[in-house]
């Protein structure tokens, strides 16, 4: 799975040095010595770029760290052969420009969907979606929160 990161930004992940038997975990193992052979891919070339290897405490986890270059968007890999049992580890990124606005602007721009724009004025809700099935029994497809509202409706038949 390729996880969206920023670029300029800290990347860290981790993975595990498993033994021979599978499940348990190798602690000590240090990049400097030659137990980590790392390479990195940037759109399927192979780029020069520092990652940075160091076991979590002595739990046989060990924490990946790099910095995807500013303005080289796209794709990268992150490919980590652990020398004593020939097991590689990769982590896929793509990386993006502003990662927090795209996300928060995309969520914003589905909950005007449904809040916002139905109630600005009179307004054609898409046919289908949950506004439409709320508010409208024919095909005329408007909607206006100062008429047709609930608290409007109400208001209209003299209630409070």
């Amino acid at each position: 799975m390729t996880r969206e990161v920023e670029d300029n930004v800290v990347v860290i992940d981790h993975f595990p040095a498993l033994e021979f038997d599978g499940y348990s975990k190798r602690s000590g193992l240090f990049q400097g010595f030659g137990d980590f052979s790392i390479s990195v891919f940037y759109n399927g070339t192979v780029v020069v770029i520092p990652v940075t290897i160091t076991e979590i405490g002595t739990s046989g986890e060990y924490k990946v760290e790099w910095t995807p270059p500013l303005n080289q968007l796209g794709y990268y890999q992150i490919q980590v052969l652990i020398d004593f049992n020939k097991e590689i580890w990769y982590g896929a990124y793509d990386v993006v420009d502003d990662l927090t606005i795209d996300v928060v602007s995309e969520i914003k721009a589905q909950a005007d969907k449904i809040d916002l724009v139905p109630t600005l004025g009179t307004n054609q809700v898409t046919t289908g979606s949950l506004m439409d099935r709320m508010m409208n029994k024919d095909s005329t497809k408007s909607y206006n929160q100062g008429t047709d509202s609930m608290q409007a409706t109400a208001d209209k038949l003299g209630g409070t």
